[in-house]
């Protein structure tokens, strides 16, 4: 917030600031209330130098021949991909081995709750 209000305020010119700490004592452990007002004052002076933001004039030659050269890849890679079959879906046409695989499932499971064995990875045979 400070920040922004100097900005606001004097963007490129340099700025004397100052902070004052002001302590009141009013009791002290053991003793109590001090016989004399114990207040004491602090003050910082510091001078807020603003840094200028550095503008590129303009892009990098090299940044924009790696950003065509990476979007005609892309483009390439794509049509070869499709054209090897990498965005086909291979979805089975007959759905009995889908239920023989979930009833099977289904009995391992009824077979470790009669066993009482608390982790699957010791009832199934996983390889």
């Amino acid at each position: 917030m400070v920040a922004k209000t100097m900005e606001t305020l004097a963007g490129t010119v340099p700025l004397n600031v100052s902070t004052i700490a002001v302590s009141h004592v009013t009791k002290l452990p053991y003793i109590g209330e001090p016989k004399d007002d114990i207040i004491r004052s602090h003050e910082i002076f510091y001078k807020a130098v603003p840094e200028p933001t550095p503008v590129p004039d303009v892009v990098p030659l090299c940044g924009e021949v790696l950003a065509c050269a990476g979007a005609l890849i892309l483009l390439l890679d794509i049509p070869a991909l499709k054209q090897c079959g990498f965005f086909n879906r291979n979805r089975p046409t007959d759905h009995s081995m889908e239920r023989q695989l979930y009833v099977m499932v289904i009995m391992q499971m009824n077979i470790c709750k009669f066993k009482n064995e608390p982790a699957l990875n010791k009832c199934f045979q996983i390889s």
